[in-house]
């Protein structure tokens, strides 16, 4: 008897639904604390000429367009610290949130991975066909080969930089993968996305269309496996 489609969602919400291991938590930290303390040992007291904008966003809280207004509610809660110039707090305002993107892409990528484990027939916190220890490393390579990357470092390190943009278009990718099912759940982060810069609202939408596509794949490839088991 072929086993229906149910109770292949079933399989995969429980799947998805168990508490990571302490070898995830160590990779997802390690995912997150190694591009933000590379952007905060590379920040300085001063910044480019390219980054005046955010400055003047961030530090002077002054009119620099209709856009990236979010950027003073983030860096407001770092400009009170005794560290360096209000320039450089700016800029650890950046670092954090690169340090946070790259905790939302682990986390994307690891639901990517589990679910073509579960695909393949694999257990749920492996690579297809490798030992279950192999998914968490390659998800914290693939979320540090974008978040140590020169463009994502040089964004990390500056006020007011385009990292929170990063991040939403992630997140927004995030919350399908969360719910394959529907694209509602991405609702918030896109529609944050458009108010912050109208580029990252288009950025956003694109990857939760793409987003949703593969994950239509990987739900459909689970099914054919668990189907042609019955």
């Amino acid at each position: 008897m072929g086993t229906s489609r149910a109770g292949d969602g079933g399989r995969e919400s429980g799947s998805q639904g168990e508490p990571w291991s302490l070898y995830d938590q160590v990779m997802l930290a390690l995912a997150a604390a190694v591009p933000g303390c590379a952007a905060l040992l590379h920040a300085e007291n001063i910044t480019d000429v390219a980054h005046d904008g955010g400055v003047v966003r961030t530090v002077g809280l002054g009119w620099d367009g209709p856009w990236h207004a979010l950027d003073a509610w983030v860096a407001a809660p770092f400009l009170v610290l005794p560290i360096g110039t209000q320039t450089f707090r700016a800029g650890m305002a950046s670092a954090v949130t690169c340090a946070v993107a790259g905790a939302v892409l682990y986390a994307l990528i690891r639901a990517l991975l589990a679910a073509c484990a579960r695909g393949s027939g694999s257990k749920p916190g492996a690579v297809a066909g490798a030992p279950s220890r192999l998914g968490p490393a390659v998800a914290a390579i693939g979320s540090l080969m974008a978040s140590l990357s020169m463009a994502w470092q040089t964004e990390a390190l500056a006020p007011g930089g385009a990292m929170l943009g990063a991040l939403l278009v992630v997140l927004s990718v995030a919350m399908v993968a969360h719910a394959p099912g529907s694209l509602a759940a991405a609702a918030f982060p896109c529609a944050l996305a458009l108010t912050y810069e109208p580029w990252v609202g288009v950025a956003s939408l694109a990857a939760c269309v793409v987003g949703h596509g593969v994950a239509w794949f990987c739900s459909s490839l689970c099914w054919h496996h668990w189907s042609g088991r019955g």
